[in-house]
């Protein structure tokens, strides 16, 4: 198993490579537009207690002691273990054959919602129908996030989908937010 370079190419060009303090040397967590705090490529910083995702200003210090400071190989090396994780779910979810880039595809969407999301959604009860260009439009509808306590859709997550669609069903690589 190992997911396609168009999926990680894909991953890398949405999460980008943030510096969450410019002002020391490394790369330390960031907060995403949901306040959850990610370090590297969009890998989602867990309190190692509860298990739980930090979020919000009041868990900064907490994420930066975890990593308090990374480099890029260290962040490629924790994307490449996160994704052998999201691509055996996904595997393991999906009960019709499909091609690496499809299967790129739906990992690159399940590292993004989560893979109880992904299990429970309707792009992969389409994609376990062979319905692949459904299935590509259900995922354009998880573009959306809580801030603030509201539902908004958010233009990252939008173009987000749209490549993600265009990898599941096209097997192109396309963005849309450049």
């Amino acid at each position: 198993m190992s997911i396609s370079q168009k999926a990680i190419d894909l991953i890398k060009h949405y999460e980008s490579l943030h510096d969450g303090d410019l002002s020391t040397v490394g790369i330390q967590p960031k907060m995403d537009p949901l306040g959850i705090w990610t370090i590297g490529w969009g890998h989602a910083v867990v309190d190692p207690v509860t298990g739980k995702k930090l979020k919000g200003q009041e868990t900064r210090e907490q994420a930066l002691a975890l990593y308090p400071g990374f480099n890029l190989q260290q962040s490629d090396d924790l994307l490449v273990r996160d994704l052998a994780a999201f691509e055996r779910a996904v595997r393991s979810a999906v009960k019709t054959p499909l091609n690496d880039d499809q299967i790129g595809a739906l990992t690159a969407f399940a590292f993004n919602i989560g893979v109880a999301n992904f299990n429970s959604s309707t792009a992969l009860a389409k994609i376990n129908a062979n319905n692949i260009p459904e299935a590509g439009d259900w995922m354009l509808k998880w573009n959306k996030g809580t801030v603030n306590g509201v539902k908004v859709e958010l233009k990252g997550l939008t173009y987000r989908r749209m490549s993600e669609r265009d990898l599941l069903v096209r097997g192109e690589l396309k963005y849309y937010n450049v």
